[in-house]
């Protein structure tokens, strides 16, 4: 079913050729509406190339392209090459086509099919031949033009749904384009800025004459994204600005607890100590912990290369204070290389600070490519850093080789074993033993 007359807004449903089912299949790739399909771009073209008429086709040519209809088609299951084949025809003549190991081929390629064919022919017995050449379904013959260059687009497909299907779906509405979008800028704007107009730019992004006016299609388009970003910023901003400020509250008390967490005394240039209003100060100071790592490269910057050197905890734990209490290898290699620690010696020192992070209660490390460093000021039991694997594990095994990383752990941080830990783990292993005996007890009897 179609409509007379499409809008942005109209379901893609209505579209020519398009029904409720392949409706469902572009809902998938999150296609709705006409805008939707419109607005869904190539991923990359494929140069389809004039075609040849196949009675023309000599086997001492390069790569040619040739395009016609399946006449026949055969698929042999045996022997150590399997392979499928089809016979294509065009106005002039015929020719064999061959895919070894090419089973999959045999839902695709059935007798009424057009297809396109580019490859270098062969000749077997005396008679041409292709052997495993790319192709392409031809889903419309009659509205394609074989007769020049062509750029094919090439969508990102679902399951059911393939790129050509998509392409086919596009064409439909490709015509009507110009009227559906709207133009957002005077022709003299865009001539200053070298910018296609909106309407031909979604146009060429689905059907470009070639590469530079896809190039052309593209810049505009990535232009209206920009610039629509930096409006949606600008509308945040202004609606923060616009959003009434509260009156902080003053007192002693409050000055008091602002200046205990200075590292350091607030002293004008005489040294004599500064009565600040704490909103005064908010404003003009922002309060950090001693240990974030600004602190320690502004005030203990002499002894920061020790401090790495001989305490990579210390060190991490102000990278994670001054990156919300976590921070990933690849970031800690970026704020650390090679200001503070030699590219050549990063591997050493990494390795020596993750050996450090398991000796630390505060410390732990997360995920795999990249590890993440995590904080806990108030510290971490090692039972309950695995107190997360001790439900994963399942087999004996699993729980053997927890019960080792538990006591390893223990030995490296000088602690004590805590049998409310291990009881659990110790009883599933019995149960486990157990259960074992009596299954080779019954089989033995």
């Amino acid at each position: 079913m179609t409509v007379g007359k499409l809008t942005l807004d109209t379901p893609v449903q209505y579209v020519k050729r398009v029904g409720p089912t392949r409706a469902e299949q572009l809902a998938d790739l999150g296609i709705h509406t006409v805008e939707d399909l419109l607005t869904y771009y190539p991923r990359k073209f494929n140069l389809r190339a004039q075609v040849q008429p196949i009675a023309t086709l000599r086997d001492d040519q390069e790569t040619v392209t040739f395009a016609g209809e399946v006449i026949a088609t055969d698929y042999r299951g045996y022997g150590r090459r399997p392979f499928f084949e089809c016979e294509l025809q065009d106005e002039t003549a015929s020719v064999m086509i061959k895919w070894f190991h090419g089973g999959y081929l045999r839902d695709k390629i059935k007798p009424g099919l057009h297809i396109a064919v580019s490859g270098k022919p062969s000749t077997y017995k005396g008679l041409l031949q292709f052997i495993n050449p790319p192709f392409q379904i031809i889903y419309d013959p009659e509205g394609t033009d074989l007769d020049q260059d062509e750029l094919l687009p090439v969508y990102p497909a679902g399951a059911k749904l393939s790129s050509g299907h998509i392409a086919l779906v596009v064409k439909q509405v490709l015509p009507e384009a110009k009227e559906l979008i709207a133009r957002w800028f005077a022709d003299d704007y865009l001539n200053r800025r070298g910018l296609m107009n909106r309407p031909d730019a979604v146009a060429a992004m689905h059907r470009p004459e070639d590469t530079e006016h896809w190039s052309a299609a593209r810049r505009r388009i990535a232009y209206d994204e920009c610039l629509l970003m930096q409006l949606g910023i600008a509308l945040v901003r202004m609606r923060e600005m616009s959003r009434p400020a509260h009156t902080l509250e003053s007192s002693d008390e409050i000055d008091r607890r602002i200046r205990a967490r200075f590292p350091f005394d607030l002293t004008d240039a005489r040294g004599h100590e500064l009565a600040m209003e704490p909103k005064k100060l908010a404003d003009e100071f922002d309060l950090v912990d001693e240990t974030d790592f600004r602190v320690l490269c502004q005030h203990r910057h002499e002894q920061l290369g020790e401090m790495i050197e001989s305490d990579p905890a210390a060190v991490l734990i102000g990278l994670c204070t001054s990156n919300g209490g976590r921070i990933d290898a690849m970031a800690l290699k970026e704020q650390l290389v090679p200001q503070h620690v030699a590219a050549d010696k990063w591997s050493g020192w990494w390795t020596r600070a993750r050996t450090a992070v398991r000796r630390t209660e505060q410390l732990t490390l997360e995920g795999k490519n990249p590890v993440t460093v995590v904080y806990h000021p108030h510290g971490l039991t090692i039972e309950q850093e695995l107190a997360g694997e001790v439900a994963k594990a399942y087999t004996p095994l699993d729980r053997l080789d927890l019960l080792r990383r538990y006591v390893r752990e223990v030995k490296h941080r000088k602690g004590a074993v805590d049998a409310a830990f291990t009881a659990p783990l110790l009883s599933k292993l019995a149960e486990q033993a157990d259960d074992f005996t009596y299954r080779s007890m019954d089989r033995k009897a």
